[in-house]
């Protein structure tokens, strides 16, 4: 009960602070100027073509939508990065977290609930952007050795800074104990760990994804998991939300999370602001901070 009160609090302060700043910030003589709909794509509303500026609070525009602003002209604005980089970029070490808080009290025992090191451990990072690199820096304070891969490898000193090393994508895929994903999703990313990819990890190896969840092959993901081919995976995110693959539900060796990587309720509100501040940018005529196109 107290979860779900705070959840509707959330709810109504981060409404209630969009508000504030755009009625503060845009004198609006007419009602309606400004609509608001949760949890739709902008090509389900139906008076798309009555809109000058789409702001959503979400840092990723799904393919129809991005198909939607080419054709009307419309900046579709998003908090890239920093507005939730801090509750990110720990994420993968929240799963493990998440996971022990609810494993029940069984006592203790020398070979109960074990799992794998940092310390030591060659972290593959698969997308090496703001969001990657921040989980590098809290790794390697872990002692694990950072490998990374990226379509646009770092400059030397760059790779220094963050005692990184590149990898092509297969070679990191059979090196790497633990892999973790930080890319967008686009087409040449969609499916980029296939099953022949999956094969190519280690027996012994995690797999976490906290991206999107279409990035992996959820199906061969999860035979991968039940056959005994892979360690262990961490999920936050999945190919077809909400759904989930059902022999996923029934491992011991996956940990699935809802989608809550931005989930602290200080972020979610600048998350909203963010979206308000880009929204009053854009009806003012100027160039948003956070444009997508």
């Amino acid at each position: 009960m107290f979860f779900k009160f705070k959840r509707k609090l959330l709810g109504e302060l981060c409404r209630c602070a969009v508000r504030a700043l755009l009625f503060y910030f845009l004198s609006f003589e007419k009602e309606g100027q400004v609509s608001y709909r949760y949890g739709k794509d902008p090509q389900e509303v139906e008076w798309l073509d009555y809109l000058e500026f789409i702001a959503r609070v979400t840092s990723h525009i799904p393919d129809k939508g991005q198909v939607t602003v080419r054709y009307y002209g419309l900046y579709a604005n998003a908090h890239r990065g920093k507005v939730r980089k801090a509750s990110l970029e720990a994420f993968p070490l929240r799963i493990v977290e998440d996971e022990l808080r609810r494993l029940p009290a069984k006592g203790w025992a020398l070979d109960l609930w074990l799992g794998k090191d940092l310390a030591g451990a060659k972290l593959g990072i698969i997308g090496f952007g703001r969001i990657g690199r921040a989980v590098a820096r809290r790794a390697a304070s872990f002692g694990a050795e950072i490998l990374y891969y990226d379509p646009d490898r770092l400059m030397p000193d760059i790779e220094k800074f963050y005692r990184a090393a590149f990898m092509p994508l297969d070679d990191l895929l059979r090196e790497a104990d633990i892999i973790t994903i930080h890319a967008g999703l686009t087409p040449e990313t969609h499916h980029l760990i296939s099953k022949r990819r999956l094969a190519l990890m280690k027996k012994d190896a995690v797999l976490i994804n906290t991206a999107r969840g279409p990035i992996v092959d959820e199906k061969a993901l999860a035979e991968a998991l039940a056959e005994g081919r892979l360690w262990g995976a961490g999920l936050d995110v999945y190919e077809r939300e909400p759904e989930i693959e059902d022999k996923l539900l029934n491992l011991d060796n996956v940990v699935l999370l809802p989608h809550i990587g931005s989930a602290t309720t200080a972020t979610r509100l600048r998350m909203a602001l963010t979206a308000a501040r880009n929204l009053i940018q854009g009806l003012r005529g100027e160039r948003p901070d956070n444009p997508v196109f």
